[in-house]
């Protein structure tokens, strides 16, 4: 049977969200949630505060924040203008923080106080940016160390020197109408940059990969549709950070299909059971041996409370998917190969596969999408 992709931007995936989905839940944090009507209004004015603060299309934006809602907000108004998010790692220390923010010119950074008491990044910013706590101008930065950086914005409850606090951020809307954000949405086009991912540096200085709206859009609304086969019925349940395509790309796929996204700001494993239970989670995107064996080990974990769980994704050696299988029977597991070169994956196991297809095997890629294997001596195919 044939298959179609609807591809279109990343900020149009809101829109089109508002426009099919209305009053559905969108995006869920413990203490706060989204309609998919919602979404798009307060990423529309995250839009109007950007270009007030003299964003632009194709400009870089980066986005230092653990998750939150924010943190989508800000991404998805980003996109709207056609600029391009830069999630950063939120683990990243003053080094590589003033690396990527020059690396990759960006024009403003939005960084958050609310985790404060585990890491202070209005501390560490004052320290790897020199200059940016003496900054006259907030608004108009200028930096020895990041010459296209024109602010960095702080959204929270404190108004740090040579930043741009929540209060001044919204007021910035007032400086851009509805309009412009129309007209620059629309000029947008698919092969445009539309994200650029830093990976984590493990051997060298991270390195930035440019993903377009096509490969970026196209890739996630692919394995969503046919590897998880989302419905605006389902709440998928996912604990991973933002600047991670392990959260990016099913948070496009449930964009698409009109599924609920939840997620949590700091993973722990009671909170997480608790979420997942109250939201009545229909998949769960643990991915990774650490997060998944941290729930189904805790005392609080009871799998016959799961039943509404269809989909699990786990990234593990073979017997720890057959143990994650044993305690999931009724569920369909699906394992993966992604990179974030390439869009986030290329690869899920289908849901129809049998488990120990799942156990032992990636999965196969999706149309369109060419895997070569070489061996690593011979360098033969």
């Amino acid at each position: 049977m044939s298959t179609w992709v609807d591809v279109t931007t990343y900020g149009d995936l809101v829109v089109r969200g508002a426009a099919l989905y209305e009053d559905q839940d969108a995006v869920v944090f413990p203490d706060t949630r989204h309609s998919f009507f919602s979404l798009e209004a307060a990423a529309r004015r995250s839009a109007r505060s950007l270009l007030g603060l003299g964003v632009r299309p194709q400009d870089r934006v980066g986005i230092l924040m653990p998750n939150c809602m924010d943190f989508i907000e800000v991404m998805f108004g980003v996109a709207l203008i056609g600029a391009v998010p830069v999630p950063i790692n939120a683990r990243f220390k003053g080094r590589e923080l003033a690396y990527v923010t020059e690396n990759a010119d960006l024009k403003v950074l939005v960084t958050s106080d609310i985790i404060d008491q585990f890491t202070d990044y209005v501390v560490i910013l004052h320290d790897c940016l020199p200059g940016l706590a003496d900054a006259p101008d907030p608004a108009n930065l200028d930096l020895d160390v990041a010459p296209e950086l024109k602010a960095v914005v702080l959204l929270g409850s404190t108004s740090p020197a040579g930043m741009v606090d929540r209060a001044g951020f919204e007021a910035l809307a007032e400086n851009a109408t509805d309009d412009e954000v129309e007209l620059l949405r629309s000029q947008v086009a698919i092969r445009n940059e539309a994200l650029m991912i830093y990976t984590s540096g493990t051997t060298a200085e991270p390195k930035g990969c440019p993903l377009n709206h096509e490969s970026l859009v196209r890739t996630a609304v692919t394995a969503c549709r046919t590897r998880f086969e989302l419905t605006d019925t389902d709440v998928f349940w996912d604990p991973l950070p933002l600047f991670h395509m392990s959260s990016i790309l099913p948070l496009i796929g449930c964009l698409d299909a009109g599924s609920s996204y939840v997620t949590i700001t700091h993973f722990d494993p009671a909170e997480a059971i608790a979420q997942m239970r109250d939201e009545k989670a229909t998949v769960c995107f643990s991915t990774f041996p650490p997060v998944t064996q941290a729930m189904i080990n805790h005392p609080n974990w009871d799998s016959d409370e799961f039943q509404r769980i269809r989909l699990m994704n786990n990234v593990a050696p073979p017997d720890a998917l057959r143990a994650i299988h044993a305690l999931l029977p009724w569920a369909r597991h699906v394992n993966a190969y992604g990179l974030t070169e390439c869009g986030g994956v290329v690869s899920f196991s289908g849901p129809d596969d049998p488990p120990e297809t799942w156990a032992v095997s990636s999965g196969r890629p999706f149309r369109g999408i060419e895997v070569k294997i070489k061996d690593l001596e011979t360098r033969e195919t």
